[in-house]
């Protein structure tokens, strides 16, 4: 008998993927953390003959949506890896908290050859009809969980806000913070002064919400991430209540704790001027005559339009004409000249003079107060901006940071 060397049967292990999910609200709790939920997945995935192919994480992610970047990365690479066999979760409800998005995950699974695997739920691993209903019966509790979830959170929310507390990311010129264990909001020392005065200049009427975005990016205003502001985003702090001390919360108002910015005499003003911009938007015109829209035919009475009109010679002339009737076009320089005459010859009364000289004076004395004012930004901002310097120089000589790290954060 011819002896035959024995060989060792190699068993191919099965390719696999971890995804494990936690939301804001489970963060603390007990054995439900990401390391958790990867750790139980490793060991399952030890003792059972698979390699783990990859890890899919989304931190602070609710389940009632499946636009997290994790699980998309994931159903990704179960469509294109035709290695992967398997996909390992803690339990179910890692993947979704309603029961048409879990089936649809695991209906798309199924569709490239995926298995499923809950862990902590191993009758859900059989492909039989029992295991499916029991699979569909667990989906549905998980949701109903998650509504009454978020039912609650809804409720805690809305308490807090009826009690004055703001929740969430807080608008420009403010700043989130802890105080005696909880969420507050205090003034952001930088942007509150810049946004108390766009208050001020938007009140006067004389300002668009481009123009005033424009100053303000000029003196100094900038986003969170040293933006300038978008039109939408000034025009939705102009509409605030938050800025007077209120919360907009569902349609309601409500009291607030925090330190208003601007006064509500001078928001709702604002409201008004916002009203009256919308209602009489002024179009811009290609080009600008002294004249247009005070003259009126004396035959006809009709409007006198403006228009250009360019010589074969290529030279242009401006003229005013009637569309109504025959009338020839005239020179806009000579129809202008005529009533720069006929002003010459009104004579204006001393208390009419005196009144526009004290006018004159006030918006003088207005546009120093405005310098003055601006001078202060600068000055905080310059301050600011020398604190933040030397804060890099410290880190920078520290080695906490790089020297491009520093010339970024300093540019």
């Amino acid at each position: 008998m011819r002896y035959r060397p024995w060989k060792r049967k190699v068993i191919k292990k099965m390719n696999c993927l971890i995804y494990s999910r936690v939301s804001t609200e489970e963060q603390a709790e007990k054995g439900r953390s990401i390391d958790d939920q990867i750790r139980i997945c490793e060991k399952y995935a030890k003792e059972n003959g698979y390699s783990i192919a990859g890890i899919y994480k989304d931190p602070g992610k609710s389940a009632s949506t499946m636009n997290r970047p994790g699980l998309q990365d994931l159903l990704l690479r179960c469509k294109e890896d035709k290695s992967i066999e398997a996909v390992l979760v803690q339990d179910t409800d890692r993947l979704a908290r309603n029961t048409y998005d879990h089936l649809q995950i695991k209906f798309y699974l199924k569709k490239h050859n995926v298995k499923l695997i809950s862990v902590s739920q191993p009758m859900l691993s059989d492909d039989s009809p029992e295991a499916e209903f029991i699979d569909v019966v667990i989906a549905g509790a998980n949701a109903l969980q998650s509504r009454i979830t978020g039912r609650k959170t809804a409720k805690v929310l809305e308490e807090r806000v009826k009690e004055g507390w703001w929740h969430g990311w807080c608008p420009l010129g403010y700043k989130n913070a802890r105080a005696d264990g909880k969420n507050i909001v205090v003034l952001d020392k930088e942007r509150a002064p810049y946004i108390k005065r766009a208050f001020e200049l938007y009140s006067t009427g004389n300002y668009s919400v481009e123009a005033l975005n424009d100053l303000l990016y000029q003196k100094g205003l900038r986003t969170r991430d040293g933006r300038k502001l978008s039109r939408s985003i000034m025009t939705n702090i102009l509409k605030n209540p938050f800025y007077t001390g209120k919360m907009l919360y569902k349609g309601k108002i409500y009291q607030g704790k925090h330190q208003p910015i601007t006064s509500e005499e001078l928001f709702n003003l604002c409201q008004q001027v916002i009203a009256e911009h919308n209602q009489n938007a002024i179009r811009r015109r290609k080009y600008q005559y002294l004249l247009r829209g005070f003259l009126y035919c004396g035959e006809c009475g009709s409007r006198i339009y403006a228009e250009k009109h360019k010589k074969p010679s290529g030279l242009v002339f401006d003229y005013y004409f009637c569309q109504n009737c025959g009338q020839s076009y005239s020179k806009v320089d000579e129809i202008e000249k005529q009533v720069a005459e006929s002003f010459k010859i009104i004579q204006l009364p001393q208390r009419l003079i005196d009144k526009i000289v004290a006018k004159a004076k006030e918006i003088l004395n207005q546009t120093h107060q405005e310098v003055d004012k601006d001078r202060q930004l600068l000055y905080a901002r310059k301050i600011g901006l020398e604190k933040r310097r030397n804060v890099l120089e410290t880190k920078l000589l520290d080695g906490v940071i790089d020297n491009d790290t520093y010339k970024h954060n300093t540019l």
